[in-house]
């Protein structure tokens, strides 16, 4: 089991055809901007940090494709979308609708710019009340409820053309679940990356 989440990541990733040049020797080539996506804004907005601002800001999907264009512009491969819900609830029901704006700019970028890698992260942390990576029953964490959110939410990645799932959240065997999903639905040439082994 050791590992196998990172060897499915790398297998696929070195054959994707946007990907695999992630590694490229060049000194931006294997950079990916990541990038906070908001219904909520009209234009961009500071996220409130420490004194002097955190640099982060939440976009609209305008401002992302500029912000898009001008990365690519300076060499990087591509970008992480991280979508900000303005709606949240106890079963991160928001992260699966297929007009959420983390999907609707997963298909921005990609018809804008289908030669720009996008990765997207699926968790369930910014779609509930409490912030966990987890879903709770009555309680008690839900461990198998959130597996299967977390294997929804990819899929409607996947069906909006995002070229790498990024699972954020440590949950044991999400991984495995998200893979086991994708490749039943036809997305096995699709990349998973994860931060915990499956």
């Amino acid at each position: 089991m050791v590992g196998e989440a990172q060897v499915l990541t790398r297998n696929r990733l070195a054959e994707h055809p946007l990907w695999a040049g992630a590694t490229a020797a060049e000194p931006l080539a294997g950079l990916v901007l990541p990038v906070v996506v908001s219904g909520a804004v009209a234009d961009r907005e500071a996220v409130e940090g420490p004194p002097g601002g955190s640099g982060v800001e939440r976009l609209s999907i305008t401002e992302l494709l500029r912000d898009a264009r001008a990365a690519s512009a300076l060499g990087l491969r591509g970008l992480l979308i991280l979508g900000a819900s303005d709606r949240k609830d106890e079963h991160a029901l928001l992260a699966s609708e297929r007009d959420h704006v983390a999907i609707r700019a997963i298909r921005a970028v990609k018809q804008s710019m289908p030669d720009f890698a996008v990765a997207s992260d699926v968790c369930v942390c910014s779609h509930t009340a409490h912030g966990q990576c987890v879903l709770f029953r009555e309680g008690v964490a839900d461990i198998p409820g959130t597996r299967a959110r977390l294997a929804e939410i990819a899929l409607v990645h996947a069906d909006a053309g995002v070229d790498l799932i990024v699972l954020s959240g440590m949950l044991e065997g999400a991984a495995a679940a998200v893979r086991r999903a994708l490749d039943d639905a036809g997305y096995d040439a699709l990349p998973l990356a994860a931060t915990i082994e499956v």
